[in-house]
């Protein structure tokens, strides 16, 4: 349930992402199903890079244009957006504000995540609190990206998911990805 993408710097990871994200969205609203899911990047350029890729995969709305064929809405100031059947995905920067604010995402439940760039926001601590918004549905979906670092707390904490049943970690230049997952 637990996907992590590696690729060196412009390999497409964030694109993929984005699709991915699309599919999940279908997939959402195929059940029926309605709640909130999470897009979540270290910093808040990083997260105006993944939205111009979802942007890019799937026609939205903005409350000032509309899109011919659009899925919903991005609203900017709630950074969010609304489909046209009761879903949301929320778009969030991992990196600390202070500690007085706490995290961005705490008090969330969401049913999947997608989450950019997870070597920089695992350094920041997020990975606890992005898993704990999906502990609301019985099965929840990650996808991750991750660009290569030369980091002792990012290489232990990637050993640990390599170790666990629930990752699947994959290079992006050496394995393609099964349509099924």
């Amino acid at each position: 349930t637990r996907t992590l993408l590696y690729s060196a710097e412009g390999g497409g990871k964030t694109s993929l992402a984005a699709q991915y994200a699309g599919v999940q969205i279908i997939r959402c609203a195929e059940r029926g199903l309605h709640g909130h899911a999470g897009v979540t990047a270290p910093t808040h350029g990083r997260l105006k890079t993944m939205l111009e890729a979802l942007f890019a995969f799937m026609p939205l709305d903005t409350p000032h244009g509309r899109t011919f064929g659009s899925w919903g809405t991005h609203f900017v100031a709630e950074n969010e957006i609304r489909f046209a059947f009761p879903f949301v995905l929320q778009l969030r920067s991992t990196k600390p504000q202070s500690a007085a604010s706490g995290s961005a995402i705490q008090g969330m439940n969401w049913m999947f995540s997608i989450d950019d760039e997870l070597q920089d926001s695992a350094e920041q601590g997020a990975d606890p609190n992005i898993e704990a918004r999906l502990r609301a549905v019985k099965t929840s979906v990650r996808m991750c990206t991750a660009t290569a670092k030369d980091s002792y707390g990012w290489r232990n904490f990637r050993d640990e998911k390599e170790k666990s049943p629930d990752w699947r970690i994959l290079d992006r230049k050496s394995t393609r990805l099964n349509s099924s997952h």
